[in-house]
């Protein structure tokens, strides 16, 4: 099946792996794909689903997150959100706008670091990591009975035509959020 869209339009089409995150020494619980981007890019959803959730913060790894329920019966989840700009329960469409791309995880804006400018190496910097798991259910650990799927199988075409991603932060915002 195709028709999915990415959420963003990678910087300079940088998009990690999602086996990458499969074979790190610490396998990961919840295998994705990472699109890098600024700061404050626009994040689409890429199906047609509902949202069954927002949440987090800057404390837990995954910073903040969306989890759309698409309507072919798989569960989509997006990390490390700057903020939302959904509404659970709210339908949404593949060219919806979910939010802002941050980076936002490990206890701080900037995945446990200062400012942008330092954000650790280990990180790729900032990015959407998003999630896709074959049914409307969460499934974590090393070893899921259903682990998640690499949602680039799935792709369609990117969320924006043409042109790079469009940063949109807002600084005063970040300054905010850290106080």
């Amino acid at each position: 099946m195709s028709g999915y869209l990415r959420p963003v339009e990678p910087t300079n089409g940088r998009i990690s792996s999602y086996y990458a995150h499969t074979r790190r020494t610490t396998p990961s619980s919840e295998a994705g794909v990472d699109y890098y981007c600024p700061i404050g890019t626009e994040v689409r959803a890429g199906v047609e689903g509902r949202v069954f959730e927002i949440g987090g913060g800057t404390g837990p790894a995954t910073g903040r997150f969306v989890t759309i329920d698409i309507r072919d019966g798989r569960r989509m989840r997006d990390l490390h959100y700057l903020r939302w700009l959904v509404k659970p329960g709210q339908l949404v469409e593949p060219d919806t706008i979910i939010g802002l791309s941050g980076a936002s995880g490990y206890g701080s804006e900037c995945f446990g670091a200062s400012s942008p400018a330092t954000i650790p190496s280990n990180t790729g910097g900032p990015h959407v990591h998003r999630t896709l798991w074959p049914t409307q259910a969460y499934r974590f650990g090393r070893f899921p009975s259903e682990p998640t799927l690499d949602y680039e199988r799935f792709v369609d075409r990117s969320a924006t035509a043409g042109g790079g991603a469009r940063p949109l932060i807002d600084h005063a915002l970040l300054r905010r959020q850290k106080e």
